[in-house]
């Protein structure tokens, strides 16, 4: 059975057309690289390369194997470098959770970071509500949260929490609503129009997003911006809105009494056991340089 060292002789020496300068490009012997490729003849009784002055020329038979010897190598060494970042790491999957809060082009950037860095991290990012991701956080180890934050930011359920910054939020309406033509719209007209909450949103603080008696929970962003597309209204991160805005699918709403523009805190949890863990460290620093350009 031929080997790995069988197939880089014979593959280096197709592409360097001899046998010498193979043996220069691995940093071996001529001989040693010689007697890999006469141990594939040998092995299969074929002849691989004729030597025609200093040149080693390829038979059609070595133009047939060619190819698939350069899969095989691909392969192999992708493998061999598996498991060289099996040996160095011990955390092979990371599970994310994440709500509403979460900017889609930050989740964006700590997926390519950690590709880059960890190729044989396995990352799930998984939407749920804050209790049901603290629940994983305490039966997965392997496992964090980037959750809004509450106004008492505290341990909860002995997880570690680590804050990253702040985003933006605004009120918002679809292009047909009657509230984005009121002159002093203010919270009093709010009340008296139908609200769509994320249900993230009211489940982290309820008191500070559901503002009139007429709302409806929703679970999904993409819902959500469908339904105050064509009704009603909602609070939801300016990042989130932007392109709708631009489209002239969504208003932001210009109320009296209030800011117009209001912020919400992210925050990282995660397990004590992850404390010192390089792909943790690399999340906090990605977030962190995120949230410093909005500053």
């Amino acid at each position: 059975m031929f080997s790995y060292e069988h197939l880089i002789a014979f593959c280096t020496t197709y592409e360097q057309q001899g046998y010498s300068a193979a043996a220069k490009k691995l940093n071996k012997d001529r001989t040693t690289i010689r007697d890999q490729v006469k141990a594939i003849e040998d092995l299969y009784d074929v002849t691989l390369f004729e030597i025609v002055g200093k040149k080693a020329c390829p038979t059609n038979a070595a133009k047939h194997i060619y190819q698939r010897s350069k899969v095989i190598i691909s392969n192999t060494e992708k493998l061999n470098a598996s498991f060289g970042n099996i040996y160095r790491q011990d955390l092979l999957h990371i599970n994310v959770y994440h709500d509403i809060s979460l900017p889609l082009n930050l989740a964006l950037k700590i997926e390519h970071a950690l590709a880059q860095h960890y190729p044989e991290l396995t990352i799930h990012w998984l939407h749920r509500n804050r209790e049901e991701a603290f629940d994983c956080l305490e039966s997965d180890p392997n496992s964090i949260a980037l959750m809004q934050h509450r106004n008492m930011q505290s341990a909860e359920k002995n997880i570690a929490y680590y804050s990253l910054g702040y985003g933006k939020l605004g009120v918002y309406s679809g292009k047909r609503s009657k509230l984005r033509h009121l002159v002093n719209l203010s919270t009093e007209d709010l009340k008296l129009e139908k609200q769509y909450i994320s249900e993230n949103h009211f489940n982290t603080l309820p008191e500070l997003y559901a503002i009139s008696p007429q709302y409806h929970l929703v679970s999904n962003n993409d819902l959500l911006l469908e339904l105050v597309k064509h009704d009603g209204w909602a609070i939801m991160s300016t990042e989130l809105s932007t392109p709708l805005v631009r489209s002239g699918d969504l208003h932001q709403l210009n109320i009296g009494e209030v800011a117009n523009q209001f912020t919400f805190g992210l925050t990282l949890y995660y397990s004590l056991s992850l404390e010192n863990e390089p792909a943790l460290t690399l999340i906090k620093k990605i977030t962190k340089e995120h949230f410093s350009t909005f500053d």
